[in-house]
């Protein structure tokens, strides 16, 4: 993986003539599409498979909405399918052809996926999760992109320029690995904050109890390395306390999700 540098900036008049459509009106989607549409792209277009969806959106980013795919123009400059990972192969599929850049904004989807169908094609991946209604700093956001060739790889590399300089060129193998890592950052932290507050919940405590502690272990993590700044009863090698929890805990697979970690960070510090 190798940084792109900083990417030159694309002139507000010059981005107007991006004519952009969107494939999704979900997470990534709105983020994607306001935020381009606030930095002077022309987003022509919004494509959703629910019209009340792509309207709502649309009327965001003065963009026309449609639920036929088969709508898009194919003077298109970019058309970007920013939906499930799962869907992105069978929307390349029904996507007419453009004259332009298809390119898709999954972490887990190869390059190829696209490039079979479509001469010109690109990835520009968003390392960030995204709810429709919690504000992103998108200035901060790293954006790893790909493509089948320069022209390509320019276009996409302004777009993601477009939010930020944290632009970087990954290929699809190593988008895999960025993926699985936000996975393990992201959704398995957050799963972990919903056991911590069912535990909460049932000593009649709210989550924010235990957020001085979220913020300076992460803090800890990120400044000393994660197994640097570790602790707890599985890193001291303390197999009475590990026991007691277990006993304490009543659902059957938050049991084994504490038994397995709990082995793991044994494991790490006690061979």
């Amino acid at each position: 993986m190798s940084k792109s540098g900083i990417i030159p900036a694309m002139k507000p008049t010059d981005r107007q003539n991006i004519k952009i459509a969107l494939i999704g009106a979900g997470n990534v989607a709105t983020h994607l599409a306001v935020n381009l549409y606030q930095a002077g792209f022309n987003i022509c277009m919004v494509v959703a498979r629910h019209i009340e969806s792509a309207t709502a959106l649309a009327s965001r980013v003065g963009a026309v909405p449609t639920a036929n795919i088969g709508d898009i123009d194919s003077d298109i400059d970019l058309a970007i399918i920013s939906t499930t990972d799962t869907a992105v192969k069978d929307v390349a599929g029904t996507l007419p052809h453009i004259r332009g850049v298809v390119a898709h904004t999954s972490g887990s989807v190869p390059l190829d996926v696209l490039s079979v169908r479509h001469e010109h094609a690109a990835v520009i991946y968003p390392l960030q999760t995204f709810s429709k209604n919690s504000e992103v700093d998108m200035s901060r956001v790293p954006f790893f992109t790909e493509a089948t060739d320069n022209e390509s790889l320019e276009l996409a590399d302004a777009v993601a320029g477009s939010f930020g300089d944290h632009v970087f060129h990954a290929g699809s193998d190593i988008r895999a690995r960025l993926h699985i890592a936000g996975v393990f950052a992201c959704n398995f932290s957050v799963y972990m904050f919903e056991m911590a507050r069912k535990a909460l919940a049932e000593a009649g405590l709210p989550l924010d109890t235990v957020r001085p502690l979220v913020d300076v272990t992460v803090d800890k993590a990120f400044n000393l390395g994660p197994m640097k700044a570790m602790t707890g009863p599985a890193r001291r090698g303390d197999i009475a306390t590990v026991e007691k929890q277990m006993s304490q805990i009543g659902d059957p697979l938050e049991k084994e999700i504490y038994s397995l970690i709990s082995q793991a960070i044994y494991k790490e510090f006690n061979n």
